[in-house]
């Protein structure tokens, strides 16, 4: 790390080059904002004094501000994908990151038949290190935009239609498999929402539910936001039994994200939990829904991520034009 706290009194220390040494220099200070002012302090003394630009040290630093600002399974990945590239490049200094070490590293995941999304997920990691190493001068210059991503093919969402949901439903077995099909495709939430879903976030009276971060867990955005509860569906959890706080369980306790998206994905002969949103989405679209609620509904970040996806569910500019009367 950058600076972090040793000894008893949690005393901030920041690593340092002395002489080309590597030693810890004492912040004096266990604030963690009067440590960071001094750390600037160092930052800008480049004349005897040198932050350490070791890869180890920058990386550490990187992986606790990922653990601290992104999704736990972001987080993971970040991790994941930073091992991988080591074991092929196990670069020293923060300077070795070069666009031409990551060219290499793009063509090496392209021989191993990476997804080009996959491998896009890896580069937008890289760069964003490149960028914050930059940022905490870690090094003199961002060059990382250099890099240029994949190309994607445009592919629909894979959505299920109403044979195949009608093989679903059949295929449950129990009340609790019914409740978790029937949820996802009537919210449109992803797995992790649905498993946080708690009977106080229901509003019956508004018809809404409430998705937000609670006992530890966050949304991917980490805002809250309100999704609709249609008539099919309010009846259905008006019918559900309350065995505890949450809702898709089988014993009233927060069920495993995981757990989850195993039990869907048996129920639907291999599908994704990830297609019920689709489906969902694609619905509204196709049923004319404003694409600015469709957005809100689904917690997209962007109107663009809507539009992007989801386009060509929506109706046409020109047969809507057919509807003006005067």
């Amino acid at each position: 790390m950058s600076i972090h706290r040793r000894g008893p009194k949690k005393i901030y220390h920041a690593s340092v080059y002395l002489g080309g040494k590597q030693v810890w220099r004492s912040l004096k200070t266990s604030d963690e904002k009067q440590a960071n002012i001094l750390y600037g302090r160092l930052l800008e003394n480049s004349g005897n004094v040198q932050i350490s630009q070791t890869w180890d040290s920058f990386k550490s630093w990187y992986l606790e501000y990922s653990q601290s600002n992104k999704a736990k399974t972001t987080y993971k990945n970040d991790k994941t994908f930073i091992k991988k590239f080591e074991a092929e490049f196990p670069i020293a200094k923060v300077s070795d990151l070069t666009p031409r070490i990551l060219e290499l590293y793009k063509s090496h995941l392209v021989r191993l038949g990476k997804k080009p999304a996959t491998i896009n997920r890896v580069l937008g990691l890289f760069k964003t290190m490149g960028r914050k190493a930059y940022e905490l001068g870690y090094v003199q210059r961002y060059e990382l935009d250099k890099v240029k991503l994949l190309m994607l093919d445009e592919a629909s969402p894979k959505v299920f239609d109403e044979k195949q949901i009608k093989r679903i439903r059949e295929s449950c077995r129990n009340d609790f498999q019914s409740l978790l099909v029937d949820f996802l495709l009537y919210t449109g939430m992803r797995c992790g929402e649905a498993a946080n879903s708690r009977w106080a976030d229901i509003d019956f009276e508004r018809k809404m539910i409430r998705i937000a971060g609670n006992n530890g867990w966050r949304t991917k955005s980490r805002k809250i936001r309100y999704v609709p509860i249609n008539e099919k569906l309010g009846k259905i959890l008006k019918s559900t039994e309350r065995k505890g706080e949450y809702v898709v369980s089988r014993t009233g306790k927060r069920e495993r994200r995981d757990y989850l998206t195993k039990i869907f994905t048996k129920i639907s002969g291999n599908g994704s939990p990830h297609w019920a949103r689709h489906t969902w989405i694609s619905n509204l679209a196709a049923q004319g829904v404003n694409m600015y609620k469709v957005q809100k509904w689904a917690g997209h970040s962007d109107i663009r991520v809507t539009e992007k996806i989801y386009s060509h569910f929506f109706p046409q500019a020109d047969t809507d034009a057919d509807k003006i009367t005067y």
